[in-house]
């Protein structure tokens, strides 16, 4: 079952106020766009709200509590300070719903803790494939030769973003 509707003044505020824990552009995003909209969903395993400014997917707030950017709002150039680059052997298995492990990681950027959300880039086009839950330290990822680093919580391809796809606008170029 899946909801669309605009959001109230309130609402909004709060809205902008969970999205500037996450990035100035996301909170200057909701402050400029004339609609705010939510999409409630259930989804395989998990019920969200994804929130939208002038049409834009910028924010997902699932069932766990989680608030996180939107590979669609990534792509379209949101400022996120938390990133990880992957090589491009890694990336077919990211992008099939598996975790990152440190071997895969080819650079940090960010000083991102443990339960922080980190954006997965690609090394070779800079584009992102997946949000994930961190589950080591950013800098504990550089020291580290082995391991599991993060859990995939969105990637290209799952079902939020086909859900997310379904409400785009024809004229959206990622």
């Amino acid at each position: 079952m899946v909801q669309r509707h605009f959001l109230s003044g309130k609402d909004r505020k709060l809205i902008r106020a969970k999205a500037s824990k996450l990035s100035k552009d996301l909170a200057d995003m909701f402050d400029r766009a004339s609609r705010v909209e939510v999409i409630k969903a259930k989804l395989p395993r998990l019920k969200v709200n994804v929130y939208l400014a002038d049409g834009i997917p910028l924010v997902v707030e699932d069932s766990r509590g989680l608030l996180y950017p939107t590979l669609h709002g990534l792509h379209r150039g949101i400022h996120y300070p938390f990133k990880v680059f992957v090589d491009d052997g890694a990336i077919r298995h990211i992008i099939s719903g598996a975790d990152v492990m440190v071997p895969g990681i080819t650079n940090v950027v960010g000083d991102f803790e443990q339960e922080d959300i980190v954006a997965v880039y690609t090394e070779s086009g800079n584009i992102p494939i997946a949000l994930c839950l961190a589950l080591m330290s950013g800098d504990k990822i550089k020291s580290s030769k082995k391991g599991r680093a993060l859990k995939n919580i969105h990637h290209v391809g799952d079902a939020l973003w086909h859900l997310i796809n379904e409400f785009l606008p024809r004229s959206y170029d990622l």
